[in-house]
């Protein structure tokens, strides 16, 4: 009776085997098989990143290379010089905060790994073994779902080799890859505690949750905190026995669940507290046309990417991927690097689960399914308009796309849940059903009609969802068509010989061990085509987009002797010979560059995102003046002392003679009523800023002015601290000492120790009311919102770790009895 039992509650039962199946069916079916299947996970990895593992190379990403580098490398050098974590980030767009403005994932315990490897091999470590991670996980939580191991391990295997996941290593997603690898991981202590309610469990899943915020990806753990949600919801109401449907137990299990919800808010609050306020208040995304519905809804999937899921070349693809050396991508979005495809098993899977072994799981996988695809179509279905309008926070987003890995995530259950039942014979399926070579037939025909029919059919498709599709669209369409037909074949050839699979096992010609190895080789060999089209490595030390240029050794010998100054690469960065934010990575400060969480008031400042202001007189319609760069105010102010302009494969550093420092001292002002009159008042060309600083209110320390007569006041010596930048100044009489990093309320200044007022200068900087004499000035950045939200995280992990505690001695105590 108790192996009976057993075999019950894990949702497996002996089945009959050929003579010999027993013992590699016992291997796989065993308690100590999923020490078996996890090696395989990792085997897996290993295969698949082999060129970046073996070699010392770098995992090529298209945000990493010009956002992802600097940044980290900025963190790392920040860490070893001052300890902690770096509050304010001055080498691109005269400074950003650096945990409110987010900069990646500074709090995610993953990314820890560039303190103890290279750089450049950490950034392809924490995701390579972050798709290792994904396999284990979501095998946890589909044997909490009772799934038998076998069909459990290859829910993994799906999930991990999934090109909609691993695909986003080329585009330089990590923290995306991050949320949707330990998505099954709260899932799982979810399912735990639905059946078993207890304190540390829920606790655990406050703590993934909690997790997914320190990704920095908050829009990704938004749209699993909807998941979750609902899957809670689903399995408070749909309880499997009798005791669970209980009034008193359904609310201990909601207010556990509200538990874990605090717990991870709380725990992301270091996070999210500084990131919301930032953004929703200063950010160039607090603007209202960031928050619109054109905005929200733009970067959907849109029709041809949703066939995409099924035949994955048919959106086509950028050029570099797939060895291509041109683009054939023929979507609507500006470019993709990525793919939704999910593998061709769960999407055939999931469809014989929907005909074939229908259950209440079942549906809310396929429900959760419809209701990703629906969001991440965005404007191309009318229903996204209740989204935007009813649920708070999607206003705040854009890329419904995003939200497709929750689609994965369901077919990879729905797929599981079909092959458990099916192993176990409790499917409609039955022994030599005829509709698998229905199926087949069927499949082989679309295939040869798609072979034969394929231009005609993408001129129907152009007439009826993309009428409107420009010139050069429609070339890089018609070059798609040979690779289109390739992969339509290639995934009804997998589908189809997982079909006969099927046949077979249900005619019990082959058993589960066979069936199993069979499937495992379809959706590894299906997952690992598609996803080596995406892995790319590169050699760091030779790679033009991160290797140091002669001008970057160049810039850092004047930097060795002088002040700090910024560069203007702007030119180099619009000619495509460096990325905006390539000089950065070497501790150079740039006056452009670029961040989503870019300050409204330096994007004003600059002249929009085309930097209009930055490049007035020197600049015009492609023709370029270096004697007139001298004339330009925003330049001066912003202390641009270098201006590198491209020579064929090199660059050359033109210098502004007209720079004034990073920090100058002025004995004049005039108040402008707002940051628009600022810019308008320091765009006039008689306006002399090294003399007169713009300011936004009346000074009270009385100011000699302009009178004609010079001055020996000067500034000393700027460094930059732990918490942002001392400067020693000698006014030789009364002044206003004027810094050009950007202007935050969350900015004190001090002079000799004495608070002062700081003045927003031009619009963007800062400005000090300096007394005559030598004083000691000092800028210090500490924000509220990270102050409250490192309190509450603190408290958070404590909450946490006691709860860990708990769970370890009641182990701990359970094992003894047991002894």
């Amino acid at each position: 009776m108790a192996k009976k039992k057993r075999h019950q509650d894990t949702g497996e039962k002996e089945i009959t085997r050929s003579s010999g199946e027993p013992a590699l069916s016992d291997l796989v079916s065993g308690k100590k098989a999923k020490w078996i299947f996890f090696t395989l996970y990792f085997l897996v990895t290993v295969i698949l990143f082999r060129a970046f593992l073996f070699d010392d190379v770098m995992l090529f990403a298209t945000d990493t290379i010009p956002d992802g580098v600097y940044t980290r490398q900025y963190y790392k050098d920040y860490h070893e010089e001052f300890g902690g974590i770096p509050r304010w980030n001055p080498l691109i767009l005269g400074g950003l905060p650096f945990i409110d403005a987010m900069h990646g994932d500074t709090f995610y315990p993953g990314a820890w790994l560039k303190f103890f490897m290279p750089l450049t091999r950490a950034l392809g470590h924490k995701l390579v073994w972050h798709v290792f991670l994904a396999g284990i996980f979501m095998y946890i939580f589909l044997r909490t779902l009772r799934i038998r191991r076998e069909a459990a391990f290859l829910g993994g295997l799906m999930y991990m080799l999934a090109p909609s996941f691993v695909t986003l290593l080329y585009s330089g997603h990590d923290a995306k890859m991050y949320v949707i690898a330990f998505l099954p991981l709260a899932f799982a202590l979810l399912e735990t505690g639905m059946k078993k309610p207890r304190y540390y469990t829920f606790a655990g899943l406050g703590a993934v949750m909690g997790l997914l915020i320190l990704t920095s990806h908050v829009q990704m753990a938004y749209y699993s905190y909807w998941a979750l949600g609902l899957y809670f919801l689903f399995r408070l109401f749909t309880a499997e026995n009798d005791d669970e449907t209980i009034r008193s137990e359904r609310a201990v299990k909601a207010g556990f669940f509200v538990l874990a919800v605090i717990i991870a808010l709380t725990l992301g609050a270091v996070q999210l507290l500084p990131a919301y306020k930032f953004t929703t208040t200063y950010s160039v995304r607090a603007g209202a046309e960031r928050t619109g519905y054109e905005y929200a809804t733009s970067w959907a999937m849109n029709p041809e990417e949703a066939v995409g899921m099924v035949v994955p070349a048919f959106p086509g693809f950028e050029g570099g991927i797939w060895k291509l050396t041109k683009s054939t991508y023929w979507g609507r979005n500006f470019f993709k690097l990525n793919t939704e495809y999910h593998g061709i098993l769960p999407v055939l899977c999931a469809v014989l689960a929907m005909l074939c072994c229908r259950n209440k799981k079942i549906w809310f996988f396929l429900g959760l399914a419809l209701l990703s695809l629906v969001y991440a179509l965005g404007a191309n279905t009318p229903l996204y308009r209740l989204f935007y309008t009813f649920v708070p926070g999607v206003k705040n987003f854009r890329a419904p796309s995003m939200i497709i890995f929750l689609f994965l995530f369901a077919l990879c259950v729905m797929t599981s849940t079909f092959l458990g039942s099916l192993l176990d014979r409790k499917t409609s399926l039955k022994e030599g059903d005829s509709r698998l070579f229905y199926a087949s037939g069927a499949l082989i025909a679309v295939a040869l009609i798609g072979s034969l029919a394929m231009s005609g059919l993408l001129d129907i498709w152009q007439n009826i969802f993309h009428n409107d599709m420009i010139g050069s669209r429609v070339n890089e369409m018609r070059a798609n068509i040979t690779f289109i037909v390739k992969d339509l074949w290639r995934v009804v050839f997998f589908m189809v010989i997982v079909l006969s699979g099927l046949w077979m096992y249900l005619s019990k010609k082959i058993g589960i061990p066979a069936l199993t190895i069979l499937i495992a080789l379809v959706a590894f060999v299906d997952g690992s085509v598609v996803d080596s089209r995406f892995i790319k490595v590169i050699n760091p030390s030779t790679y033009a987009g991160i290797a140091p240029g002669a001008e970057v050794r160049e810039i850092q010998s004047k930097m060795e002797n002088q002040n700090p100054f910024r560069i203007l690469g702007l030119l180099m960065s619009m000619s495509r010979m460096r990325s905006p934010n390539y000089y950065a990575m070497f501790g150079i400060q740039s006056a452009d560059g670029h961040h989503n969480n870019e300050l409204q008031s330096y994007e004003l400042f600059k002249g929009g995102s085309y930097y209009r202001n930055f490049t007035k007189h020197w600049l015009e319609d492609d023709n370029f003046y270096p004697e007139k760069i001298p004339d330009n105010n925003f330049l001066r102010a912003a202390g641009v002392k270098y201006i590198l302009i491209p020579t064929g494969s090199g660059a050359m550093l033109r210098e502004n003679t007209a720079a004034l420092g990073r920090a100058y001292i002025v004995h004049d002002y005039v108040v402008a009523e707002n940051d628009t009159l600022a810019v308008e008042m320091l765009g006039d060309s008689a306006f002399d800023p090294g003399r007169t600083v713009i300011i936004d209110e009346k000074c009270n320390l009385p100011l000699p002015g302009d009178s004609g007569v010079q001055t020996a006041s000067r500034v000393k010596d700027i460094t930059y601290t732990r918490n942002g930048v001392a400067i020693t100044v000698n006014c030789t009489a009364n002044g206003l000492l004027v810094l050009s990093e950007n202007h935050v309320p969350y900015w004190q200044a001090y002079i000799d120790g004495e608070e002062a007022r700081i003045y927003r200068a031009y619009g963007t900087f800062m400005a000090v009311q300096c007394p005559a004499g030598t004083r000691e000035v000092s800028f210090e950045f500490m924000s509220p919102p990270f102050k409250t939200g490192k309190k509450l995280t603190l408290a958070s992990l404590l909450l946490v770790a006691a709860a860990f505690a708990v769970s370890c001695g009641l182990h701990m105590k359970s094992r003894k009895k047991n002894k």
